[in-house]
């Protein structure tokens, strides 16, 4: 499927069930997905990004060599309904058994920095906050700093968080605890 039959669709509301066709019949449309997915219309965008989330965890590896342009994308997200997609991607290609082959060679710290970024401020929603607790959970070893700053902002964030990030939190934490 082409990038204009896309947005046309995109175009207006779509089911769950349509979501699932379009990825499971075009996933060679991922790479016009990442850039329908920073479109100015956020509504678009949220539904090109929820189709990316499908393909992704549909191609699985074969989704490595889109990682470049997903990552670029990544750190220049600005729709916060895109940013939990993207986060349930990174989630799974910041995976320890995952990371050796998808972000293999990269330089990750701009994606720790503006994954710290939305785990911090207080505007970005909880699934996206929860979900950046995981990302740098699986980063922890790209940088010394990570595990510590993590805990911080994680206790930080349970004083006053929801339901969802007090788990969440108190998971992440009790892994950071088994690994020292």
């Amino acid at each position: 499927m082409d990038a204009a039959t896309i947005m046309q669709i995109i175009s207006n509301p779509i089911s769950k069930k349509k979501v699932d066709g379009i990825a499971a019949e075009s996933p060679g449309s991922a790479r016009d997905l990442i850039e329908l997915s920073l479109h100015s219309n956020h509504e678009v965008a949220f539904r090109a990004a929820w189709i990316l989330e499908q393909i992704a965890f549909n191609l699985g590896p074969e989704f490595q060599k889109l990682v470049p342009e997903f990552i670029e994308a990544y750190l220049n997200l600005k729709n916060q309904s895109c940013q939990r997609h993207y986060t349930k991607i990174l989630m799974c290609l910041s995976l320890p058994a995952n990371i050796r082959y998808q972000l293999t060679n990269m330089d990750l710290e701009p994606v720790v920095c503006v994954t710290f970024q939305w785990l911090i401020d207080s505007d970005t929603p909880v699934a996206v906050r929860v979900n950046c607790m995981d990302i740098l959970y699986n980063l922890r070893e790209q940088h010394d700093w990570i595990p510590d700053e993590l805990a911080a902002q994680i206790k930080f964030q349970m004083r006053n968080g929801s339901a969802a990030l007090q788990s969440r939190g108190t998971r992440v934490l009790n892994r950071l605890l088994k690994r020292r």
